[in-house]
């Protein structure tokens, strides 16, 4: 299991699909800048089964996400910062997160599964 991201990683222009889904990762925003190209590309990410207490405000420069999973984390709510992915995203796993409800924020999605 792993607790942080290399950072290495991030440098990976053409990054289609991370899973990185049943570590202990808490954290991927403060090593990260915006403008690495990995972020444009990602199309599948998989934080499942992590430590998250937040979504991961990187979600808000990854353009062409159309699957992502944060399932398994302590996540009580989506931030507004997620209708940055409305145009692409297509499933959004909240499975077994903290949610009290599905935010009004999810009505700008044409999701096919939660």
């Amino acid at each position: 299991m792993i607790k942080t991201v290399p950072i290495s990683l991030w440098h990976l222009k053409s990054l289609a699909s991370l899973n990185l889904s049943g570590n202990e990762i808490s954290d991927i925003c403060g090593i990260l800048s915006p403008s690495q190209e990995a972020f444009h590309s990602l199309r599948c990410l998989n934080l499942s089964d992590n430590k998250f207490l937040c979504v991961p405000d990187l979600i808000r420069y990854c353009h062409n996400l159309s699957s992502l999973s944060l399932a398994g984390n302590r996540i009580n709510f989506i931030p507004n910062f997620i209708k940055s992915c409305s145009r692409t995203l297509r499933i959004l796993d909240v499975q077994r997160c903290n949610l009290k409800n599905l935010p009004s924020i999810l009505k700008h999605f044409s999701l096919n599964e939660f």
